[in-house]
């Protein structure tokens, strides 16, 4: 399997961690069941870190990565806060071009997974 989730202890913030040959179809929607997995053990938002920054992004891989998360469901409710990490271009188009939002919001991307844990610690104290 290309993806693996670890939940950060007595957080509410889990990290997806992909690597090639990445599948947008079967990644996305093992790591949303596992984000709903993740999310239904916590009260309140939760964070999950998608990180891609292991995994080659082609142009196959982007044109289903727009389309597969209108097709996954729960994982992409409102008190789920979607946050990328990776340097590819094809992530930052496909993040900015696919259905991806929560509550309205475009999920934040970023280069380093360090980042990425410091902004959702961040949000998750402030609320």
């Amino acid at each position: 399997m290309a993806i693996s989730m670890k939940p950060m202890e007595d957080e509410p913030i889990a990290v997806l961690t992909l690597s090639s040959p990445f599948n947008a179809k079967r990644d996305a929607f093992e790591g949303t069941v596992q984000t709903d997995s993740f999310r239904r053990r916590h009260d309140g938002p939760i964070f999950a870190i998608w990180d891609f920054s292991e995994a080659d992004i082609d142009y196959e891989a982007l044109v289903a990565g727009i389309l597969e998360p209108q097709n996954v469901g729960e994982a992409y409710l409102e008190n789920v806060r979607h946050i990328f990490v990776g340097t590819a271009p094809m992530l930052r188009v496909m993040v900015g071009t696919g259905p991806l939002s929560t509550g309205g919001l475009r999920p934040k991307i970023f280069s380093t997974l360090e980042e990425a844990l410091a902004m959702a610690r961040g949000q998750a104290v402030s609320g």
